[in-house]
């Protein structure tokens, strides 16, 4: 039982950091088209 929950966990933990990779990626892209419209 402690190795399932231990799996669940990396794969929660997983999922949460691609989110927050993915988001991360996403901002940085909508800042650099926004500097991009300025120059």
């Amino acid at each position: 039982m402690i190795r399932m929950s231990r799996v669940k966990k990396l794969k929660f933990y997983s999922k949460s950091f691609l989110k927050s990779l993915f988001q991360n990626v996403g901002t940085i892209a909508a800042i650099r088209k926004d500097s991009n419209k300025i120059e």
